[in-house]
């Protein structure tokens, strides 16, 4: 069986039907760190409580997505991380994190990430 979930889901709709189509289970390791990415998101913004259990899952996943050699997935994972960190209020945390991403995703080409960590900085500065 081929796998037609090819990148990562850039809005909430297109995560639903993500999650929808892994209902039967993720096809790989891939497909189960981009999960814990998901439902770690989802649940921290539902309820700010799991805020502190969601960055844990999310460190997990960033963690496999390292071990596994996923950059994509690396940096979708501290990105997460990030936008956590600045929701609980710990803004110093946040902004080295943002930092951080922003170097080493433009010296891996990954520019579409480097982007999103600086507008995700700028996001938190107008607040």
């Amino acid at each position: 069986m081929s796998d037609t979930r090819t990148s990562q889901p850039q809005d909430l709709r297109s995560a639903r039907n993500y999650l929808d189509e892994a209902k039967a289970g993720p096809e790989g390791i891939w497909d189960s760190i981009t999960i814990k990415i998901l439902t770690a998101r989802a649940a921290s913004f539902a309820d700010a409580r799991e805020i502190g259990p969601s960055l844990k899952i999310i460190e997990m996943a960033r963690d496999g997505a390292r071990n596994h050699s996923f950059p994509d997935l690396e940096f979708a994972s501290r990105l997460a991380a990030a936008q956590l960190e600045f929701k609980s209020g710990n803004a110093s945390a946040a902004r080295r994190e943002i930092t951080e991403l922003e170097h080493d995703a433009s010296a891996r080409g990954f520019f579409l990430f480097a982007r999103r960590a600086k507008e995700a900085g700028r996001m938190h500065d107008r607040r």
